[in-house]
């Protein structure tokens, strides 16, 4: 195979990465928007389950934005908490 192929199957591969943190993302900000509004569950129970997803949120919002610099020639610099 060559590089050339290597290349553009990279590219390809952290493209799609971004498409799934871009999907993830959005699933994360929906359940933090439905828990919020949800009134059957008990509060503490749901302050503890939003406060959960805030934090799964924001990595993958920094792993979207390390694969975006990736994607742009910049060197990635994402660390999972």
């Amino acid at each position: 195979m060559s590089r050339c192929i290597e290349k553009e199957e990279d590219i390809a591969a952290t493209q799609a990465q971004q498409v799934v943190c871009g999907f993830m993302v959005r699933a994360c900000q929906q359940a933090i928007y439905d828990l919020a509004l949800d009134e059957e569950r008990e509060p503490e129970v749901r302050r503890r389950a939003i406060a959960a997803l805030r934090e799964i949120l924001a990595d993958w919002r920094e792993a979207r934005k390390s694969i975006r610099a990736e994607l742009g020639g910049r060197r990635a610099t994402f660390t999972a908490r």
